[in-house]
Formats: C-alpha cells, sequence, structure tokens
C-alpha cells in the first residue's frame, strides 16, 4: 500500500475519533434544558448563578451544603532570608433544586462559589413541565 494513502486514513480515523470524544464531552457537561417564555435554553457546567437564574427562573428550592477550602503555600527567597506564606479561598456550595414536571426528574444543580459543577437528576416532580 502507497504510505502516503495509509498516512491520510490514520489522520482521518484520528479527527473521527477526536470529534466524537469532544462531542459526547459537550453533552455529558450541558445536561438541562429550561423553558422560558416558550424558548428553550441550556445550563451547562461553567454557567453562573445569573446566567442560571436568567435561563431558569428562580429555583424551587436552595440547599446549602457548606464550604470548600483550598489553600497553597508560597514562598520567597532573598539572599540572606526566606519568607513564607499561605493562601486560603473558601468557596460556598449550594445545590438547587429545580421541579420540572409530572413524571419528570427534579433537576439538582450543584454550585462552587458562583458556577455550575454537576447538574443531576433528582426524585420525580411533580405539576407542569418546565425542565428536561
Amino acid at each position: 500500500m502507497d504510505k502516503r494513502y495509509i498516512r491520510m486514513t490514520v489522520s482521518i480515523s484520528v479527527f473521527i475519533v477526536f470529534f466524537i470524544f469532544n462531542a459526547g464531552m459537550i453533552y455529558a457537561a450541558c445536561n438541562m434544558r429550561c423553558s422560558v417564555n416558550e424558548d428553550s435554553v441550556i445550563i451547562c457546567d461553567g454557567d453562573t448563578k445569573f446566567d442560571t437564574v436568567r435561563k431558569c427562573g428562580e429555583p424551587d428550592y436552595v440547599e446549602n451544603i457548606g464550604f470548600i477550602f483550598s489553600g497553597r503555600f508560597g514562598s520567597v527567597t532573598n539572599s540572606t532570608d526566606t519568607e513564607g506564606s499561605y493562601e486560603e479561598l473558601a468557596k460556598s456550595v449550594e445545590k438547587w433544586y429545580y421541579n420540572c414536571g409530572e413524571g419528570r426528574f427534579m433537576k439538582v444543580i450543584t454550585f462552587e462559589g458562583n458556577q455550575v459543577v454537576m447538574i443531576e437528576n433528582g426524585d420525580y416532580g411533580s405539576g407542569p413541565q418546565k425542565c428536561w
């Protein structure tokens, strides 16, 4: 077989695998759809609280989970001395619950700080459909 043909086939195969993998990642990161004013909008990981309220309205319930603390050490060395420092960051963790309607799962959005980090299904909801 011609070497150019083999290279081209391998390149195309790698591109297809890369495209399929990334398309799956985009779908997994955006898994809540809201219906506001007859328009349909999507909530994704990384969206802010403001974006979420703008797209889906106020949540049916907000649960304050607590805080996540993270920190880092740093040091500066001069010619005669070494100075150290520690910096700590606290992010609030909240779960927002949206009742998506009769026969549909509720959606639970987890925020760390101001950003969506996870969207998962809860129990079955009730009432009219407003998200899926």
